[in-house]
């Protein structure tokens, strides 16, 4: 009998404390917010003061240089997306933020969510805080190369500016209703510079050309050039001016992105084997981004579109 008592005191504390770590992230400041992750250890989530384009948007992602193999970093990648407030969606799928939706809250504050998986509410639906709306993706034709992440804005019911141009800095936002900051934003400034020059100086053969990739898929269009000396790793040069982010991606392995915020030039490199640079560094043509002794894919971005890279070779 004692160690049937036993048996459910523990399972009655496990319970407990199952049920409580599911509870979604409430606001210190208002019971009518939640965190729009749902995940096991916020302090683990990373975005950042500045969205890379700009705007006052935040790009929610696991921390930086978790292995692969991490449970929680397993478990991010199919986090549920919870409503951060009471309201009504408006489903929002489109090309840019692949499946997404607004939801229009009571009070006036619209609530974006964009690049997720599964959606599971559709417009004109009511929802309440912390209800799940969704599965954490990276959809969308600028994200479908990167890790899973959630795109996440904010406007306020005076704003009458246009799409993807919010006035709410959600970065702040989030810090107020929820304790938690973004990493420090370190890029310094750099000069306009548009892409020169091949990533890798030794000897390479073409694999793939930008026309049959596009034949295979118009969204991940990219060259795929494979070194000639296939036992002597080689250096990776950045081809342009701009500002580092790190990826990794099961499609096409470790990703440096660099991008010129200035003229809106991007460009992303990826199957590098060793990197040598970090999110927020600032590099310029022709320094080092890592190695390879394989192969990697080129893909390049003029003004949003994808645009062959042996324009710029």
């Amino acid at each position: 009998m004692r160690q049937y008592v036993a048996h459910m005191k523990n399972w009655l504390i496990i319970t407990v404390l199952v049920l409580t770590l599911a509870q979604p992230l409430v606001s210190q400041t208002s019971t009518e917010y939640v965190f729009p992750v749902d995940a096991a250890d916020i302090s683990r989530l990373t975005w950042t003061r500045d969205h890379w384009d700009g705007s006052n948007a935040v790009d929610i992602f696991f921390e930086h240089g978790t292995d692969l193999h991490d449970p929680d970093f397993q478990a991010f990648q199919d986090s549920r997306i919870l409503a951060v407030t009471d309201g009504q969606v408006v489903r929002f799928d489109n090309e840019r933020g692949g499946k997404a939706l607004f939801i229009e809250a009571d009070t006036g504050f619209r609530f974006y969510y964009a690049h997720l998986a599964e959606v599971y509410v559709a417009t004109g639906d009511r929802v309440a805080a912390g209800q799940t709306i969704g599965r954490m993706g990276n959809t969308g034709r600028w994200t479908r190369y990167i890790e899973p992440h959630l795109h996440f804005e904010i406007t306020s019911p005076r704003f009458r500016g246009g799409l993807f141009h919010s006035d709410v800095h959600a970065a702040t936002w989030l810090k107020e209703h929820f304790g938690y900051g973004p990493e420090p934003a370190r890029v310094t400034d750099y000069p306009a510079s548009i892409p020169r020059g091949s990533p890798v100086r030794a000897p390479f053969r073409i694999m793939t050309t930008f026309e049959q990739a596009q034949e295979q898929n118009s969204d991940t269009a990219a060259i795929t050039i494979r070194v000639v000396d296939e036992q002597q790793a080689v250096p990776v040069h950045s081809p342009l001016v701009g500002e580092i982010r790190v990826h990794r991606n099961p499609l096409f392995g470790m990703r440096v992105q660099i991008t010129n915020r200035h003229l809106d030039e991007t460009v992303v490199i990826s199957g590098l084997q060793d990197i040598r640079v970090s999110t927020w560094d600032v590099v310029y043509t022709g320094d080092v981004l890592g190695y390879t002794a394989d192969s990697v894919n080129i893909m390049y971005f003029r003004q949003g579109e994808l645009t062959d890279p042996r324009v710029f070779f």
